[in-house]
């Protein structure tokens, strides 16, 4: 899941957080992988910060099995949006346009 707000100083927050099934738990799980201050909201830079992110925490993008966003233009777009240059890594990543819509209720 990524989104990005801005905080009470106005510093433009990138929030990437990751649900996955924990098997020692034997439940779904849910954990902030990260937040950064993120001054550029254009999807190649979004992208950069992700792969970034991906690689300090030695995540692949094999193992990403969906993205959930917003709607807006940046991750949504078809040809530059942050969901199509993910899916140049992994063309099986589905992307849904839901955040709004799960308010982050876990975290």
């Amino acid at each position: 899941m990524i989104d990005s707000s801005r905080d009470i100083s106005n510093s433009n927050e990138l929030i990437i957080a990751a649900r996955f099934f924990d098997e020692e738990k034997n439940k779904i799980s849910s954990i902030v992988v990260d937040i950064l201050e993120q001054n550029q909201t254009k999807s190649k830079d979004l992208h950069k910060a992700i792969d970034s992110v991906l690689e300090n925490n030695s995540i692949e993008y094999k193992t990403i099995v969906s993205l959930v966003t917003d709607n807006a233009r940046d991750m949504s777009g078809n040809i530059n949006g942050l969901s199509t240059l993910m899916k140049a890594h992994n063309k099986s990543l589905y992307s849904n346009m839901l955040l709004p819509q799960l308010e982050l209720s876990d975290y």
